[in-house]
């Protein structure tokens, strides 16, 4: 569970090389986590306070106040905050040819995924003034597209790799069966993942729930879950056609479904997060603003 506070951007006007796509701001609470999901575009997360774990690819990673993680396009990524010091964080997502040249030519190049800064002020400056532009007029599009390239500016100038905060690595066995929910999330099943893989169904599941403290069932659901909800905020397709999408045979069970992992029914998750914040004029008014907010289980 979190609170949360974040924008996304409401209709685009202009196709540009560099894109913000939303952003925002979460204080978690203790075993939360997101994912696993697979997204087309960057996010780049910022902790601020607490600690929490990152997953991708083959590696997990501790991080702490200070690290940045990046979400790469099209890789299958889980985090999760620490039980005893669980963090906050920001994020900006953003896509576009010039994202690729940006994030290449940064700390993490091609294959990195953590960061790190002495200094987050500048970064949450930035953040605030994301979350203060909401309209969908050209003007505030343009906005965003300069606290974009600030953000990605700041991290460029100031950022350092630390890639060396890995905890473990995941067998390769896992890392395949990951990949194949990846791609074939709407129709997968257990059996015919083991039947895939040449290995016993049993084993399978005990070797999974061991590495990624989670079911198969659980990874492969909130791999669904978490494409429709990112559906529901960046498109206008109907609550059907999503349920369609991500492998529901029937709107009634991915109501049910989508409910049970959000407490919130799909329409109302929509509503919710396309509606106007307000003023954000400091950090401790975003605070201010959290704390009062209800946890809910899902934001990014």
């Amino acid at each position: 569970m979190e609170q949360a506070i974040f924008s996304v951007l409401p209709q685009r006007m202009i196709q540009s090389s560099l894109q913000f796509e939303f952003c925002g701001f979460s204080k978690t609470l203790d075993h939360h986590s997101f994912g696993p999901a697979v997204r087309d575009l960057y996010i780049l997360h910022l902790v601020l306070d607490g600690e929490g774990m990152y997953t991708v690819k083959n590696k997990q990673y501790f991080l702490k106040k200070g690290d940045f993680f990046l979400i790469r396009p099209n890789d299958t990524t889980f985090y999760s905050s620490s039980v005893k010091h669980p963090w906050s964080y920001i994020w900006i997502a953003f896509s576009g040819v010039t994202a690729d040249q940006i994030i290449t030519k940064s700390c993490l190049e091609q294959t990195y995924y953590v960061a790190s800064t002495k200094n987050i002020t500048p970064y949450i400056s930035t953040i605030q003034n994301c979350l203060e532009t909401k309209s969908s007029e050209l003007t505030q599009e343009l906005k965003l597209t300069e606290l974009t390239y600030r953000f990605l500016a700041l991290f460029v100038q100031d950022a350092v790799n630390s890639e060396p905060n890995i905890a473990q690595k995941v067998s390769p066995l896992i890392l395949q069966v990951i990949q194949l929910i990846k791609e074939e999330y709407q129709t997968i099943s257990i059996q015919r993942l083991a039947t895939q893989l040449a290995v016993n169904r049993s084993h399978l599941s005990r070797q999974f729930k061991k590495e990624m403290n989670m079911t198969i069932q659980q990874w492969l659901m909130s791999i669904r879950i978490n494409q429709a909800a990112f559906l529901l905020i960046n498109t206008d397709q109907s609550v059907e056609t999503i349920s369609e999408a991500v492998g529901f045979s029937s709107l009634v069970s991915f109501s049910r479904a989508f409910h049970r992992y959000t407490n919130e029914a799909p329409t109302t998750y929509r509503k919710r997060v396309h509606q106007p914040e307000g003023s954000i004029d400091s950090f401790e008014t975003l605070i201010n603003r959290i704390e009062k907010q209800s946890p809910t289980t899902r934001s990014t």
